[in-house]
């Protein structure tokens, strides 16, 4: 019977560690993968960030006069007038 009851105690004293470090590693496990979930959030934000300044340094780039098109009436009179007056 002393022997049953030694063999118990230490069969739970063994479950009781195995539940702890079980414990351990699922806190583990939760911490690591709101880390992930933070880096994804701030991977999504400094690529949002990136296409934001690509955006702005194309339009920076570009040229900022826009040709009329076919339908917009132009007086290139009034044009030759503005440049005249401007370079005076």
């Amino acid at each position: 019977y002393d022997e049953l009851a030694v063999e118990y105690a230490n069969r739970l004293r063994y479950h009781q560690y195995l539940s702890a470090v079980n414990e351990k590693i699922s806190t583990q496990n939760k911490r690591l993968r709101i880390q992930r979930k933070n880096l994804l959030l701030k991977n999504d934000e400094l690529i949002a960030a990136n296409l934001a300044k690509e955006v702005g340094l194309i339009v920076l780039a570009s040229d900022k006069t826009v040709s009329p098109t076919s339908n917009c009436p132009t007086d290139s009179s009034l044009d030759t007038k503005a440049l005249e007056t401007e370079n005076a």
